[in-house]
């Protein structure tokens, strides 16, 4: 599972950034403006996660599950607003494409992490 995680982690490092680059220099800037402050916002909590995690491992469970819920939450409002912008302001096509892939790749993390372990333990 942690090498799914660091694979989608470097698929949206990558692709969050080309989508910027190309959303500053061919689309209206508040196209992109939304969801970049909601990933740099994020990722400031992504950070004291990785330092508290060096500090206190016993601690790291409890973060990781909140941090990836804060992740999907920030890709759903990335998603609505990117599809409000495009439906009513002209606003690029290829956010509402990635907020798809990026709720795709973290909810399918979050259910084998998280919600299929839990299932899994109220069976037994």
């Amino acid at each position: 599972m942690t090498n799914v995680f660091v694979y989608f982690q470097v698929y949206h490092h990558s692709t969050i950034l080309l989508l910027a680059d190309y959303s500053y220099h061919f689309v209206p800037w508040p196209a992109v403006s939304v969801t970049i402050g909601l990933n740099s916002f994020v990722h400031v909590f992504l950070y004291l996660y990785y330092g508290q995690s060096a500090l206190y491992p016993s601690h790291r469970p409890v973060w990781k599950k909140r941090l990836t819920e804060l992740q999907l939450a920030q890709f759903l409002v990335g998603l609505i607003d990117c599809t409000v912008g495009y439906l009513y302001h002209g606003f690029c096509i290829y956010g509402i494409f990635y907020g798809v892939s990026m709720m795709g790749l973290f909810g399918n993390f979050y259910y084998h992490a998280y919600l299929k372990k839990s299932l899994r333990k109220k069976a037994d």
